[in-house]
């Protein structure tokens, strides 16, 4: 019975859009999804380079974080949501948990690999974090090895990173 329980999680998160990366279309279509999903991240978008790149890392997420739910919205489809993000710090993501949002990240690090917007995620636990995953061509930038790594500023060795 216990190795079933993941199989018909996923089944369930599989019918009802988890795996995929849904466009919605309207300020409504977000509010009737929102509350559906224990776990959404909603790219609030623009036509724009860093919003094309946010593009490329949400598909490639959905896809392997079956937990979540991860969606698009055009911002010019979205008056409501620009009440809650300015235009200027587009793109977003939306951070949704039990049918509120409940954080946003603005803006884009082009540095940032798909792992690296996986560990920022997993830091308002949208997704489920696993060390060592890889999510495709990850060449340079940001990996999950990286991701959570920091500089110790009392540190004497300037050469060495915390893990």
């Amino acid at each position: 019975a216990q190795r079933k329980a993941p199989a018909l999680k996923k089944q369930r998160w599989l019918m009802m859009g988890h795996g995929k990366y849904i466009a919605l279309n309207s300020d409504a279509e977000f509010l009737r999804e929102t509350p559906l999903h224990a776990q959404m991240v909603c790219h609030l978008w623009t036509d724009s380079i860093d919003c094309e790149m946010l593009h490329y890392h949400m598909r490639t997420l959905c896809t392997v974080h079956l937990e979540t739910f991860f969606c698009s919205l055009k911002a010019e489809a979205a008056p409501m949501m620009l009440n809650m993000v300015k235009l200027q710090d587009l793109p977003a993501l939306l951070l949704c948990r039990d049918g509120k949002v409940v954080h946003q990240l603005t803006g884009i690090d082009r540095s940032f690999t798909t792992e690296g917007v996986a560990y920022e995620l997993a830091q308002h636990k949208l997704v489920d974090f696993e060390a060592d995953r890889t999510y495709g061509k990850a060449a340079g930038g940001c990996t999950t090895q990286s991701a959570g790594r920091h500089r110790d500023v009392d540190d004497d060795d300037d050469d060495e990173y915390d893990y």
